[in-house]
């Protein structure tokens, strides 16, 4: 059986990949908890922008099929 060269001396290949795996396994399991704590961060985040913008009391828009109408809906939202 091949042998492998880790911090601890050799080891023998199925000794090496499971350790391989396990530390393969951790990695991904710290990514899934990150991203999850990143989404819960992004919706909080997005959520409050909304909020926000609604203080501003923007005009509203109603869906002119007027092209200069809806630019200037969206000029006077950008200056609130």
């Amino acid at each position: 059986m091949a042998q492998c060269i880790t911090e601890n001396g050799p080891t023998d290949s199925a000794e090496f990949m499971r350790i391989l795996l396990e530390s393969q396994q951790k990695q991904n399991e710290q990514h899934t908890v990150a991203l999850e704590k990143f989404a819960a961060l992004g919706s909080q985040a997005r959520q409050e922008n909304v909020s926000d913008f609604r203080r501003l009391h923007p005009a509203v828009f109603i869906g002119e099929k007027n092209r200069l109408g809806a630019e200037q809906w969206l000029v006077n939202a950008k200056n609130l």
